[in-house]
């Protein structure tokens, strides 16, 4: 189950009302706590994306980005109305990012894509794209403006040399922090370098 990737729908009238419902609840004035309501069953559910433990998922438009213990973030699609498997669009390949427990972040405008690895780099991957949306399976990379998701900026500093679990970035994509097991914090400013005239 721990390499399963499951999606649930929100759209259901009693999802929607409970919902509506946990805005309205007020705690100090209720007499037991909120009832939160139980969906057991995923409206999707597929193991065909990872073949190991799955740590790390976020939305990319309408297109999903998961990690696993693999080395690398996948960008896959899941299944249309008619479709029954997602279908894997591309491996975002790292190396030295094969423990558990390493995840992986966008920035609010969804343009970064970043991730450190267990020897304290971190990966930086530009993920500026007209539409994701429709690529497939056949699109012919090379034709598509993604050449940047092929080699990441690397980031690293000497004294970073642990796990880095986590990697956040200000709204604005401006600034990139990462925090590592031994305890530090590393911060990184994105500077403009002017261009040569």
């Amino acid at each position: 189950m721990d390499h399963a990737l499951k999606m649930w729908k929100i759209d259901a009238p009693a999802v929607q009302k409970a919902i509506k419902d946990s805005y309205e609840y007020q705690i100090r004035v209720a007499k037991r706590s909120f009832k939160p309501l139980l969906v057991h069953y995923p409206f999707f559910s597929t193991r065909e994306v990872h073949r190991n433990y799955v740590d790390c998922v976020r939305w990319f438009g309408q297109l999903a980005l998961s990690k696993s213990c693999e080395n690398a973030i996948v960008l896959w699609k899941p299944p249309e109305a008619e479709e029954v498997s997602p279908i894997v669009l591309h491996r975002l390949e790292v190396t030295n990012c094969d423990i558990w427990y390493i995840r992986f972040c966008l920035d609010y405008e969804q343009s970064l894509l970043v991730l450190g690895n267990q020897v304290g780099k971190v990966f930086v991957w530009d993920m500026r794209v007209e539409d994701p949306a429709k690529l497939n399976r056949d699109t012919s990379w090379h034709k598509v403006p993604w050449a940047a998701l092929l080699e990441p900026l690397i980031l690293s500093h000497p004294k970073c040399n642990t796990a880095i679990r986590q990697v956040t970035t200000s709204k604005d994509g401006s600034c990139l922090v990462a925090v590592c097991d031994n305890g530090t914090a590393w911060r990184w400013d994105k500077k403009e370098i002017p261009k040569k005239a």
